[in-house]
């Protein structure tokens, strides 16, 4: 309060001193100064200095006190004005580290170590035995199979098929079918590619498949083939995504023992030509889903697969031959099986 009185004596005093000479002149270096005690207002010395040229006007004259006059309010209040308050320190603690993002499953994630597949099939077959009329139709049956998979090891699997069915032909004959099919595998497994895996396999395979022909008039003649085959192929899956894969499968199965067992004649058997051009392929389309840990697979696989039976080779001790034709096999289908993952 008494830096205020003080700041307003001062202006008007010098105010009402200056109007009263408003006409004369100061001196060059001539200056007033006003003196305050520090007891009485707590501030340094204020002064006022005039300017030493001629004023032309009172109005004019007025604006250096009013600014000696501001320029002293400011000084006497400069140092009531509070403390700035500094800011709070920062924490040195790191950040907390983001929540880990996870990465999208890469093939070697989602392959599967052991397999297991269980499912259905159907089957069109054309049978042709060699100058016999054709005769054609459809089978149907199961399949299931087992395969040990690591990422980048030994690959180890286990197949069975078994179908059945009704053929028939123009001149009204018929053959009943019964294919069994059965396969041991090893191999390698090749995971190196981004979600592409490649299976190279070999292994053993037997084939069982029992004729029953029928004609109007005769007695049915039963005619069972047994063929031990050397399967040679490959597995190739590629993982679109964590729930779709599609695939190439091929396979060679080239006889190296076979024979047939002829029923009328004292169920003979008979050693026939081994045939070598018998082969499969197949294109599955795969589709996962995940309970708990185990990964569940849908999976359609549609097929063709060409293979031969070879002619007997045996003969009578008179030199008549059996005379049994080669037989060859077009079948084309689809497999739907359900299979499990660990």
């Amino acid at each position: 309060m008494n830096k205020c009185f003080l700041s307003f004596f001062v202006g008007a005093f010098a105010v009402l001193g200056y109007s009263q000479n408003s006409q004369a002149s100061f001196p060059d270096s001539s200056s007033c100064h006003l003196y305050a005690s520090k007891d009485d207002v707590g501030t340094e010395d204020i002064s006022v200095e005039l300017p030493s040229q001629d004023m032309e006007s009172s109005t004019a004259s007025l604006e250096a006190p009013q600014a000696a006059i501001e320029f002293s309010s400011k000084s006497l209040f400069r140092k009531s004005q509070p403390a700035a308050v500094p800011p709070s320190p920062v924490s040195s603690a790191p950040a907390p580290a983001p929540a880990p993002v996870s990465a999208p499953c890469t093939s070697q994630e989602n392959l599967y170590t052991l397999k297991g597949d269980v499912g259905v099939n159907y089957t069109y077959m054309k049978l042709s035995p060699h100058d016999v009329h054709s005769s054609t139709g459809n089978l149907g049956g199961a399949q299931a199979s087992i395969e040990f998979l690591p990422r980048k090891f030994l690959y180890e699997g286990a197949t069975f098929l078994w179908r059945t069915g009704t053929l028939h032909s123009i001149d009204s004959k018929s053959t009943n079918i019964e294919d069994y099919d059965t396969q041991v595998r090893f191999g390698y497994v090749n995971t190196d590619f981004d979600r592409l895996r490649f299976v190279g396999f070999s292994g053993l395979g037997w084939r069982y498949i029992a004729h029953l022909l029928k004609s109007p008039g005769v007695d049915p003649l039963a005619l069972n083939y047994n063929e031990v085959y050397i399967p040679v192929g490959f597995l190739v899956d590629y993982r679109i995504c964590d729930c779709f894969s599609f695939g190439l499968n091929g396979v060679w199965m080239p006889e190296i023992y076979s024979t047939v067992n002829y029923v009328p004649l004292d169920n003979g058997r008979w050693i026939t030509q081994c045939k070598l051009a018998n082969y499969q392929v197949e294109l599955p389309l795969v589709g996962y889903f995940n309970y708990k840990k185990i990964t569940f697979s849908l999976e359609g696989r549609p097929f063709f697969q060409f293979w031969q039976d070879g002619k007997t080779l045996a003969s009578t001790s008179t030199g008549l031959k059996l005379g049994l034709p080669r037989n060859n096999y077009y079948m084309g289908g689809c497999m739907l099986n359900f299979g499990a993952s660990f």
